[in-house]
């Protein structure tokens, strides 16, 4: 755990080579960035929620479950064999005759992601084979210490005609994939610094044109019009190509010339971008689109039911399955999701922006007093925090623990599979001060869907991208 008390001026911390150990032993790398480090630290949540945010974060690798000393294996079906794990934790290494790689990990989380990238062997799948047969191996110790061996075995259906492969696409699991091979092409050495910049965010942008236009192609209906036709299993594609170069991985540090954009200090700085590295590599497919393109919620004005307890009602039956009473445990009720855009962004309102690793409510310059005095409360020691008192507060606090057990099925923080436990940072719009705000400068590099960073809005890169599409599709 680093905690970081004086966010800027930066100081180098050289996160690439702590991150680099807790990959190579599937450790948890925890930064803590703040100014006002005890209130995050020890905040406070409204019942049934009073558990302080530093013992949860120190405790819930400590109490999910989890394996030690692990091989983890895969190997396929005649046609197929395995090409390499992409941005993978542990250690690889490749035993045997036929050039086998395996995994040593000596840790394993419920959220470990590991993925695997396939090629057609010496004669490819038989033309009669309706489906090809793809096995994982993952022998570990337990808490207890007994030695136990999990093994999935997927059935995957053959296909000869294209448009099957685009109508069953995964695509959170597509989206983890485009996201681990940027992050190993940004780690490839080379001579010019940042030319694995450069490369990762051609390679990722070429496949998705190459995929975009090999849809294009098969869908004979759609040879003539001029419009982009987009895939109903990839209709966010463009968009998180284009979230994913504006992230901390990918965007460059100093914005170039012709962008009219200048900054005194790199933005990101080398330690933002190790930390971003070792997560976007480590993503799941449930996150990936939310590490790139973030929620935004406003907090002004909740609709009537917003922030209150959710829940599905029963069937009458009675025996239930444990994945019923999953599927009918409460919820917290959320707003409408806004795009992080800044034309978005009101001055006399109050935000929460959900970035995956943590939330931010963004305070408007001409929020009115009384709400401030409603929503947030002034510690004696200094610092302030969303109230416990006040209505508007407690429903706040729901919203935030909704974030924060997002693709959690368990109900409890200890087993979410977000990276992080997300801290809970307040950034108040200060006008032109706020450009000295390391909180505020990070809010507004999570606009994504705007130019920043020398890089086109969603609307521009959209009709630059269906141009690069019809050029190859030209040619």
């Amino acid at each position: 755990i680093v905690l970081h008390t004086r966010p800027k001026p930066m100081a180098f911390l050289d996160v690439g080579t702590l991150s680099r150990l807790c990959r190579s032993t599937t450790g948890r790398f925890i930064w803590i960035r703040t100014l006002d480090w005890k209130n995050v630290l020890f905040q406070e949540l409204s019942r049934p929620f009073s558990l302080s945010f530093l013992p949860v974060l120190v405790s819930r690798p400590l109490t999910c479950c989890f394996g030690m000393d692990a091989i983890f294996k895969v190997r396929c079906s005649e046609g197929l064999r395995v090409k390499s794990y992409l941005a993978a934790p542990g250690a690889e290494f490749k035993k045997g005759l036929d050039d086998t790689r395996e995994l040593e990990l000596p840790f394993v989380l419920p959220d470990t992601s590991i993925a695997v990238e396939f090629d057609h062997a010496i004669g490819g799948i038989h033309k009669n084979n309706t489906y090809a047969f793809v096995q994982f191996a993952l022998l570990y110790t337990t808490a207890f210490g007994h030695r136990r061996l999990r093994v999935s075995t997927l059935a995957i259906r053959c296909a000869s005609d294209p448009g099957e492969v685009y109508r069953n696409l995964d695509f959170g699991a597509y989206t983890a994939v485009l996201t681990k091979q940027a992050v190993e092409n940004v780690q490839e050495p080379a001579e010019e610094i940042l030319a694995p910049i450069r490369v990762a965010r051609s390679a990722m942008e070429q496949q998705v044109i190459k995929v975009l236009a090999g849809y294009r192609q098969q869908k004979t209906d759609l040879q003539s019009s001029g419009q982009l036709v987009l895939p109903e299993r990839l209709q966010l594609l463009p968009l998180f190509c284009m979230s994913l170069m504006k992230s901390d991985m990918l965007r460059p540090s100093l914005p170039t010339r012709s962008s009219g954009m200048r900054s005194g200090h790199a933005n990101p700085t080398a330690d933002e971008r190790a930390f971003a590295l070792l997560h976007f590599g480590a993503v799941t497919p449930t996150m990936s689109m939310l590490m790139a393109h973030p929620n935004l919620f406003c907090l002004s004005a909740l609709e009537k039911g917003v922030g209150n307890w959710c829940y599905l009602p029963h069937d009458n039956r009675n025996s239930r399955s444990p994945f019923d009473e999953t599927a009918h445990s409460a919820y917290v009720s959320m707003p409408p999701t806004i795009g992080p855009s800044i034309a978005c962004i009101l001055e006399d309102a109050i935000y929460l922006v959900d970035d995956g690793m943590s939330l931010y409510v963004l305070v408007g310059q001409e929020v009115s007093t009384e709400a401030r005095n409603e929503l947030f409360e002034s510690r004696s020691k200094g610092g302030t925090v969303i109230s416990n008192s006040s209505d508007w507060g407690k429903q706040v606090h729901r919203l935030i623990w909704q974030c924060r057990v997002y693709t959690n099925v368990h109900g409890g923080p200890e087993s979410t599979l977000r990276p992080t436990y997300a801290p809970v940072i307040i950034v108040f719009a200060k006008g032109a001060a706020s450009r000295d705000d390391p909180f505020h400068e990070a809010v507004m590099n999570r606009m994504v869907d705007d130019a920043i960073g020398g890089e086109r809005d969603y609307k521009d890169y959209l009709g630059s991208l269906h141009k690069k599409i019809q050029a190859t599709l030209d040619k």
